[in-house]
């Protein structure tokens, strides 16, 4: 692609992806990032001949705005093994770098059982979808909607908490 090519592309399509951004992210600052890094991503492509370039913009930046909120709302929930929940572990000065892991302690402490099961099999024994479905005796896409339904519960035990 040549200067003038990628300067018609940008002149034409700026004004929308700003936009689309705008509306999905909070700071100004963080909306021109992603807005430059898809014109980047853009100019640094060979041949768009024969691309319906809209698309191909708008699916970049759809790319971009993922991967950013996967990057800004990641919370660490792995903890090392059941044992932890024990109290001399968050007291000993080894550990002084917890994160959200006593946070996590608490919040899970007001879960129901299976759903203490589930989080415990996930994220302190690290099974897979496979093996908890196994476990629990239920289907592996059951696994994943019980899974996204005890994050979301513990965010919002979390927000409570705040």
């Amino acid at each position: 692609m040549n200067k003038e090519q990628f300067t018609q592309i940008y002149k034409e399509n700026f004004k929308r992806v700003f936009r689309y951004f705008f509306k999905r992210v909070n700071g100004v600052a963080d909306v021109e990032d992603l807005t430059s890094e898809v014109f980047e991503s853009i100019y640094k492509i060979n041949n768009l001949d024969d691309v319906k370039i809209e698309k191909y913009i708008f699916g970049i930046a759809r790319n971009k705005l993922r991967d950013y909120l996967r990057k800004k709302y990641k919370i660490e929930y792995k903890l090392l093994s059941w044992d932890d929940f024990e109290e001399s572990y968050w007291q000993s000065e080894s550990n002084k770098r917890r994160d959200m892991t006593p946070i996590i302690k608490e919040l899970v402490k007001e879960l129901g059982e299976s759903d203490k099961k589930l989080f415990k099999y996930k994220y302190v024994d690290n099974l897979n979808n496979i093996q908890i479905s196994k476990e629990l005796d239920i289907s592996k896409n059951n696994v994943k909607v019980r899974n996204n339904r005890l994050i979301k519960k513990l965010k919002g035990l979390w927000i409570k908490s705040l």
